[in-house]
């Protein structure tokens, strides 16, 4: 049963057989990665009739492929949340789209969108039928691929996220960011997840779960290529995006943030940021296992009725590994990151100043 918002098309003329595939994410679950193995192996997967569709994807430099048009055509403007366009530079209008693929559309077998923030922007049971009606219009079937984490490490992803956008990380202020990231309501995936099943159908959504010990190969990138049966299309691996980064390197980074903003930014601190990106990978965890239990708890409603929806298992609910206190900043690993040339030379800049620096 789809419920009020299922919608029933003809396969379109040149369309039977073809499956179209749009990802979802969620969200920090190497979405990113994913974009860029498709772009990069587009040639090789175009070999065996699959086409990575860019048509929506943003175009601003740098892009990964990211469809984030979708969203955008999907959204009822009253509801729209990136009003400012310029952002993306997506197309935005379902009644544009063209193919653009290298082989004839009636040769294609499988068409690819990509897209994390259609799982934290769409989240309307109408929003999402509009998009399953453009997407039934390409092919005769319709499949909705979603990797989900633990909501603990979606926080934990969340919070390098946010330092990295220029938010200000202390051990004080850790229960602010996860106030912030609650009230936020991506952390809440299983009920946006449960209007995507209400509109497909379970038999049309496939989760899998973001945890290494079930990654095809430990991978992501190789988990969603060996489900979608694009493994002949895999060529070119690049460098993966959007690592995690250690509490050490977190906080020298939103120390940085904070001289840019009291003394100006400056090519010094930008270069000591991406310092920190490489040299500072790592993880921790950023609830203490009583603060994960009661957010999961909140969570456990919609989950669970996910879960039955599915048949399956969301994630671990073991908390064990957790600590029992909040874990403290460690001296030996700051020391490190803070010895890293680069950044040394930033924070001796700003603490001694121009003068005093050119005079030693």
């Amino acid at each position: 049963m789809l419920g009020q918002f299922a919608r029933v098309r003809k396969t379109p003329a040149g369309a039977a057989g073809r499956e179209v595939v749009v990802h979802i994410g969620l969200e920090k679950t190497g979405t990113t990665s994913i974009q860029q193995t498709l772009k990069a192996n587009s040639a090789g997967l175009a070999r065996i009739g699959v086409h990575f569709d860019c048509h929506f994807a943003s175009s601003a430099p740098g892009s990964s492929g990211n469809s984030v048009g979708l969203v955008l055509a999907a959204q009822t403007p009253q509801r729209r949340r990136w009003r400012d366009n310029s952002r993306w530079q997506a197309r935005t209008s379902f009644g544009d789209y063209a193919y653009e693929g290298g082989l004839p559309f009636d040769s294609v077998r499988k068409i690819v969108f990509s897209a994390e923030h259609l799982s934290s922007q769409l989240t309307e049971p109408e929003e999402i039928a509009r998009l399953a009606d453009f997407l039934r219009g390409l092919g005769q079937r319709v499949t909705v691929l979603a990797y989900v984490r633990r909501p603990d490490q979606f926080v934990h992803s969340l919070t390098n996220e946010y330092v990295k956008a220029g938010g200000t990380f202390t051990l004080s202020r850790q229960e602010d960011i996860l106030k912030r990231i609650v009230a936020g309501g991506k952390v809440n995936f299983a009920r946006t997840l449960l209007h995507y099943v209400e509109v497909f159908g379970p038999e049309n959504v496939l989760i899998r779960r973001f945890d290494r010990a079930l990654l095809h190969k430990g991978d992501v990138v190789d988990d969603f290529f060996a489900a979608l049966g694009l493994t002949g299309g895999l060529v070119q691996r690049p460098k993966m995006a959007n690592s995690s980064q250690s509490r050490e390197a977190l906080y020298l980074h939103s120390l940085l943030t904070d001289m840019a903003r009291s003394a100006g930014a400056s090519a010094e601190i930008r270069t000591a940021q991406r310092a920190l990106l490489k040299h500072g990978k790592g993880s921790a965890h950023f609830l203490t296992r009583a603060e994960a239990q009661t957010l999961m708890g909140a969570l456990e409603p919609e989950t669970r009725a996910l879960e039955q929806a599915m048949g399956l298992a969301l994630y671990d609910r073991d908390l064990s590994q957790l600590p029992e206190r909040r874990e403290p900043i460690r001296p030996a690993e700051l020391h490190r990151l803070a010895q890293i040339p680069e950044v040394a030379l930033a924070l001796r800049r700003h603490l001694l100043g121009e003068a005093a620096l050119a005079a030693e």
